[in-house]
Order: C-alpha cells, then sequence, then structure tokens
C-alpha cells in the first residue's frame, strides 16, 4: 500500500494537487510523515518517564497513545495543507479573475463607443480600488489613455444651434461635422472622468497621516505630452509625475499637492491659470519652456531641491510670494509679461535671472538671498522693488537694465556687488541701504550719486 494511501482521507485531494504541480511523493514524507512520526516517537518517549514498561499491559496502552497522538497530528497537519490549497486555488481563481477584467477594460477601452470606454474607466477603477497590487498598472493606462491624439472642441455654440446650422447647408458636409461635434464633446467628457479617477485616488484625504481608504500611496503619472482639461490634481500626493510637452486647456489646479519624486513639466502649456498654491517639490522640478497664458500662482510653494524655469514665458500676473527655493534655481532668459511678486520669497541656493525680461512690476520686496544672486543683463521695465531685501552672497546685476523705478531701500548687501554697466533711470534709489562687502561700478565716484544717499560703505568701492 502507498503512503498516499495510509494518510487521512483529505490528502488524497492534497495528492492530486501536488500531482498537477509537478510535485513528487517525497514531498508527502517530508510534509506529513517525518514530522508524524516524530511526535508519535517523542510522545511514546515521554511516557517512558512516567509508566513501567516491565507491565506488558502498560506497554500496550504505550503504543496505543503514541499512535493516537501520532494519528491526531497527522490529522492537523493534513486539515492545515489542505486549507492552504483551498486558499491557493481560490487566491489564483481571483488572479485569474483580475488579469480578465483588467485585458477586458484595456481592449474595451479601444472601442469606438463612448459609452462602453466610459464604463471601462470605473471598471478599471474598481480593480484597482480592490487590489492595491494592481493600481499603478490602471493609473499607467489611465495615462495611456489621457496621452492618446485628441482634438479638443472649438466651437463653443450650443450643440442645438451647431445643428441646425449644418443642417440648413448639407452640401458643405453638416452632418459630418456635427457628428465630429458630438464625438469630440463625448470624448472630452470622458477624459475628464479619467482625470477625475485620478484627482479622487491621489488625494490622501483631509488627514493626509491617516490617508483615506480611497487613496493610492506612490503613484507615478506620465501624461507627457497629453491634453487635459480643466486638469486638478489639488491637494493630492504622488511619487513622480511628468507633464513634460503637456497642454493644459481651461484653468488647471494643484494646489497644496505634494510631488515626492520628480516633477517635470518641461515644455508644457497652460492655456488658462494655473495654481501651485503651498505645492511641495520634494526633488527636482522642472518647468524650463513652459508657456503660462494666464495667472500662474506659486505662492508659499516650497522647492527643496533644484527648480528652472529657464526661457519660460509667463503671459500674465506671476505670483511667487513666500515660496521658498532651496535648492539652485534657474530663471534665465524668462519673459515676465505681467507683474512678477517675488515678495517675502527665500532664495537657499543660487539663483539666476540672467537676460530676463520683467515687463511690469517686479517685486522682490523683502526676498532673502542665502547665496549668488544673478541679475546680469535683465531689463525691469516697470518699478523693480527690492526694499528690505538681503543679499548674503555675491550679486550681479552687470549690464542690468532699469527703464521704470529701481528702489534698493534699506537693502542689506552682505558679500560683493557687481554693479558694472548697469543704468538707472531717475528716481532710482539705494537709501538706506547697507553694503559690507566689495562694490564694482564703471564709475567710481557712484559713491556721490544721488541713488546712494544715507547709504553705508562698509567695504571697498570702485
Amino acid at each position: 500500500m502507498s503512503v498516499w494511501a495510509k494518510l487521512p482521507l483529505g490528502t488524497t485531494r492534497l495528492r492530486r494537487s501536488w500531482g498537477r504541480r509537478g510535485g513528487t511523493w517525497w514531498w508527502a514524507i517530508l510534509v506529513i510523515v517525518l514530522p508524524v512520526t516524530a511526535i508519535a516517537g517523542a510522545a511514546i518517549i515521554v511516557l517512558l518517564t512516567f509508566v513501567d514498561v516491565n507491565n506488558t499491559q502498560n506497554q500496550i496502552e504505550l503504543i496505543k497513545t503514541g499512535l493516537t497522538v501520532g494519528a491526531g497530528t497527522g490529522g492537523i497537519v493534513a486539515l492545515v495543507l489542505n486549507g492552504r490549497r483551498q486558499w491557493s486555488t481560490e487566491h489564483d481563481a481571483t488572479e485569474r479573475r483580475l488579469t480578465e477584467l483588467y485585458v477586458k477594460a484595456i481592449e474595451q477601452l479601444g472601442s469606438e463607443n463612448g459609452v462602453v470606454r466610459h464604463g471601462c474607466l470605473y471598471g478599471l477603477e474598481r480593480v484597482a480600488q480592490d487590489n492595491p497590487r494592481q493600481r499603478q498598472s490602471v493609473v499607467d493606462v489611465i495615462c495611456a489613455y489621457l496621452r492618446r491624439p485628441y482634438t479638443p472642441p472649438t466651437v463653443h455654440r450650443p450643440l442645438g444651434k451647431q445643428r441646425s446650422r449644418f443642417r440648413a447647408d448639407h452640401s458643405r458636409g453638416g452632418d459630418s461635422d456635427v457628428k465630429s461635434a458630438v464625438s469630440s464633446r463625448e470624448e472630452r467628457e470622458i477624459r475628464l472622468a479619467a482625470q477625475r479617477i485620478l484627482g479622487k485616488h491621489l488625494s490622501p484625504g483631509d488627514f493626509p497621516d491617516h490617508p483615506d481608504q480611497a487613496f493610492w500611496v506612490d503613484i507615478d503619472l506620465d501624461l507627457s505630452g497629453a491634453i487635459l482639461s480643466d486638469f486638478s490634481l489639488k491637494f493630492s500626493r504622488v511619487r513622480s509625475a511628468r507633464f513634460a510637452g503637456a497642454k493644459f486647456i481651461g484653468d488647471a489646479d494643484f494646489s497644496r499637492t505634494v510631488f515626492m519624486g520628480v516633477a517635470d513639466f518641461a515644455g508644457a502649456e497652460f492655456v488658462g491659470s494655473v495654481r501651485f498654491d503651498e505645492a511641495k517639490f520634494s526633488q527636482y522640478a522642472g518647468f524650463s519652456g513652459v508657456g503660462f497664458g494666464e495667472y500662474a500662482w506659486f505662492e508659499d510653494a516650497q522647492f527643496l531641491f533644484a527648480a528652472t524655469f529657464d526661457r519660460s514665458k509667463f503671459a500674465d500676473f506671476a505670483g511667487f510670494a513666500g515660496a521658498e527655493f532651496a535648492g539652485p534655481t534657474g530663471f534665465e532668459e524668462v519673459h515676465f509679461g505681467g507683474n512678477a511678486v517675488f515678495q517675502d520669497s527665500t532664495f537657499g541656493g543660487r539663483v539666476e535671472f540672467e537676460a530676463s525680461t520683467l515687463c511690469g512690476i517686479a517685486s522682490f520686496e523683502g526676498v532673502k538671498f542665502r547665496a549668488d544672486a544673478t541679475f546680469s543683463g535683465v531689463r525691469f521695465v516697470g518699478l523693480a522693488d527690492f526694499r528690505e531685501s538681503e543679499w548674503q552672497g555675491l550679486v550681479e546685476f552687470v549690464e542690468a537694465g532699469f527703464l521704470g523705478v529701481a528702489d534698493f531701500n534699506k537693502a542689506d548687501f552682505l558679500a560683493d556687488v557687481k554693479l558694472g554697466g548697469v543704468s538707472f533711470a531717475e528716481a532710482s534709489a539705494f537709501s538706506g541701504a547697507s553694503f559690507f562687502g566689495s562694490v564694482e561700478c564703471d564709475d567710481g565716484s557712484f559713491e556721490m550719486s544721488p541713488l546712494f544717499v544715507d547709504a553705508d560703505f562698509y567695504g571697498a568701492t570702485g
């Protein structure tokens, strides 16, 4: 009789399971027979210390007890293994079902029927919510969908008026234009649904330390080149976010968003206003070559690593009041079309505004420059307000041009200052400013200039 035949009934199914999985008979000996034999032997040895082995009746009872202990142990082991097998089977079935749902949902995303695509997104959301290990994969699929080519609707008249106008002239393809407009609007609604899913599950809720159950942690976003409408990640937390070359139609909101990894917006275009109020950039923040069409708000934002806005264009207001730049920061060749407000912000690393243009009011009142600051070649068209600013590193305004008033009243320059080739408009002033390092200027007699009335010089000038 085989070893399997001597085992409890429940283990026959286990034998079949192992047979299907390619197991061998010696696993049964290792997992069940050997432990049972060892426990039975141990039980007999323990009993020998309390029983008179010279008595035949005691010997028989001793053997019965040992076998009983062994049989009971074998039954328990078999039940545990059988339960594990059942769990494994159910787990495998669940995994297969999830895989089937996932594959089917992906196939449906390519459907021409908008209703099917819409429902598919919510199906994927359910799969991800119930299965944390699938969340990144689902987010990747949603991002891939948003990166698909898309032409936003451009006609803003009510759809009924469009239909009547197009139907009035079938010779110009009116019906096809109507269908195109309907399809575009339908696609927009689907894409908005996809964006809402991301916004919903990337927000930890009102208590970030105890996130909501709907929050998906450690998610990477790749929406490079995507066309996004009224996009919002307000109060969200993501690991890394790539929006390079993305186009934001309408307003975008990233207020209080936490970017744990790289945040790449290089070459992105914001058609409407965008908010990054109190946003936190834990790693590199890339905004080079970005086009800001309307207001851009970065008030109280934290840039804890390097940040660059080189060659970006701010068509209107740019607000950086209270922002913290901990690492090196670049604003080279930036065009500020409206007011640029950096009031009370802090630059912990080197900052470069070289060759930038500020067309409106440039407010740097109370700004703290902890390292070197370069404004060489900068063109200030409007008021340049640097009142009560503090400069701890080398300051360069070489070849800078102040077409409007430059106000440096009560500014503190703790290191060297270079003003070679700088031009100031009338009524500019350094009244009450303090220069603790050397000051270089083309004209060595500039100390007598009305610009520097009541200014204090503690270093060399020339």
